[in-house]
């Protein structure tokens, strides 16, 4: 009896250091590491409800989808320069275990050559960047910077952002080129061109020349090119594009 009682009095005494602990992470804004280390898969919130707090998440400068940011992307690399490429959603298998990290992960799997089923897109971005056949894709994307627009995970392949999204995803956006500076910016898809310029994120600085500037960030050049799963994407059309954006970037370039 003396023993049982000795072991509900360690119980206790362990439940109210955890919830002491908890209560003092909540009031500085930080997990409690050793909870969130030890949550299994299958612990993880539920899908739809990482779908319907998506929007919560993007208050602010802080992202849903965290950006794939290249290795050498703010280091000597094969543009000379900071380059952002731009895409426009993602769709997120309900299955999922992160979809937080599924930007870098994708990218990760274009590297190294596995799950080719979800990659198409990306080396289709690569083969439009790139006119030099000696740039391994690896090297590409070791370069770039790449951010999802839309900070909300669409839940099928056919499914379009809707208004409220769009809406949400400009101040994210601003926060990623205060943090992380590019110099290009490379939009991929016509509508979300459109969107950019009716959120006025986009100035025109010459004959068909555009750049984007927000507060506290430096001017980046940018330019787009068509969707790579619609018609007219063409290397041989949009090659010459990205390299005149590049060009651009580099002569307005201050070291």
């Amino acid at each position: 009896m003396l023993t049982t009682g000795r072991n509900r009095l360690s119980i206790q005494l362990v439940s109210a250091i955890d919830a002491i602990f908890t209560a003092f992470c909540s009031l500085i804004g930080r997990r409690p590491m050793i909870a969130q280390a030890s949550r299994s898969r299958k612990d993880r919130p539920a899908f739809s409800n990482l779908l319907a707090n998506a929007d919560e998440s993007t208050i602010g400068y802080s992202t849903f989808f965290k950006p794939w940011e290249g290795e050498n992307y703010s280091r000597t690399n094969i543009f000379g320069l900071r380059m952002l490429i731009l895409c426009e959603s993602v769709y997120i298998q309900k299955n999922n275990p992160d979809p937080e990290y599924a930007t870098i992960n994708l990218v990760k799997w274009v590297c190294t050559g596995t799950r080719k089923r979800w990659t198409n897109y990306f080396l289709k971005v690569y083969h439009l960047a790139i006119n030099d056949q000696n740039t391994s894709v690896t090297a590409f994307w070791d370069s770039v910077l790449f951010y999802e627009y839309i900070q909300a995970p669409l839940n099928n392949n056919r499914a379009r952002p809707t208004p409220e999204m769009w809406k949400k995803a400009i101040e994210p956006f601003r926060g990623l080129l205060v943090k992380h500076e590019p110099e290009a910016v490379l939009v991929i898809g016509k509508e979300l061109w459109s969107n950019l310029l009716q959120a006025k994120l986009l100035t025109e600085s010459g004959d068909d020349d555009w750049a984007i500037e927000v507060p506290g960030a430096p001017t980046a050049v940018a330019t787009f090119a068509n969707h790579p799963s619609g018609m007219g994407l063409s290397d041989s059309k949009w090659q010459p594009i990205v390299s005149r954006l590049i060009e651009r970037a580099r002569a307005t370039k201050k070291y």
